[in-house]
């Protein structure tokens, strides 16, 4: 215990103590204080062992001064009811499945797949294609929808086609699938 911690739990113990003994108690708090400025290690814990026996000497002093308190003899009446102990909450119904699913599915839940239904429904009337290979789809509503990186795109038999934009699951930009055309998922985002 340092000396700055044992004269804190001193002082403590001193705001503690009663009003019979503060004399007391006050000059084992001011021996204490003393003791702090003495420079040699060995005489400065002598001074706190000094200033310890005298702070306990005058708390006991002041407890046996002061009356033990007395116990309550008008305790209200509790009635029968409040005496009872409260019902224990039911458990929460345990799903079947939960312990034949692995750890990472009970952590990371999938949602339902109809509570993510984030897609949209087209009708691509024009497909074009600037110089660096990226394609832009132009929709019946007006909206433009530009390929994300280069590349080929596989278009529809026939135009306007009906298409789907819908959210990736890896990424930030949503895929562009034809309905009834060939098979592909392009990468797009939103330009007009």
């Amino acid at each position: 215990m340092t000396y700055r911690r044992f004269t804190v739990l001193i002082a403590s113990a001193a705001i503690c103590a009663g009003a019979a003994s503060a004399q007391n108690v006050n000059r084992a708090a001011e021996q204490t204080a003393a003791c702090l400025e003495i420079e040699d290690a060995a005489a400065r814990l002598s001074c706190f062992e000094t200033a310890a026996r005298e702070l306990s000497n005058a708390l006991e002093s002041d407890e046996a001064a002061t009356p033990a308190p007395q116990a309550q003899t008008n305790e209200p009446s509790v009635p029968s009811w409040a005496q009872a102990p409260e019902p224990e909450p039911e458990p929460a119904p345990k799903a079947e499945d939960d312990d034949r699913r692995p750890v990472w599915a009970r952590l990371m839940p999938r949602p339902d797949p109809e509570q993510l239904d984030d897609s949209i429904s087209v009708s691509v009337t024009r497909i074009l294609r600037n110089a660096t290979g990226r394609h832009f789809f132009i929709m019946s509503d007006g909206s433009e929808w530009e390929q994300v990186a280069p590349g080929g795109v596989k278009p529809p038999s026939s135009l306007p086609a009906a298409a789907t934009i819908s959210d990736s699951l890896v990424g930030n930009n949503p895929g562009l699938t034809f309905d009834d055309g060939p098979n592909g998922r392009y990468r797009v985002r939103r330009v007009k």
